[in-house]
C-alpha cells in the first residue's frame, strides 16, 4: 500500500530534513589570506619600480572573502 502525502507535508518534511542537515553540519574551517610578493630586490633612489601582489585565500565565497589588505612602505 503506498502512502500519499499532501503538499503541505511534503513541505514540513522537507524543512524538516533541512534543519536535521544543517543542524550536523560540523565547523567550517578557513584558513588565513596568503600574500605573494613580487618586487625587483634592488631599486636605485628615484626610481619607478613595479610591485605586485597576490591575494590568494582558498574559502573566497559571496560571504567569506579577502576584504582588504594593507601595504606599508618604510615602516
Amino acid at each position: 500500500m503506498r502512502m500519499k502525502f499532501h503538499s503541505k507535508t511534503k513541505v514540513a518534511f522537507f524543512m524538516a530534513l533541512m534543519l536535521i542537515e544543517f543542524s550536523t553540519v560540523g565547523l567550517a574551517y578557513a584558513n588565513k589570506s596568503s600574500v605573494r610578493i613580487e618586487a625587483p630586490t634592488e631599486a636605485q633612489a628615484g626610481e619607478t619600480i613595479i610591485i605586485a601582489f597576490y591575494v590568494t585565500h582558498s574559502g573566497n565565497n559571496l560571504f567569506h572573502h579577502t576584504n582588504w589588505v594593507v601595504v606599508r612602505i618604510n615602516g
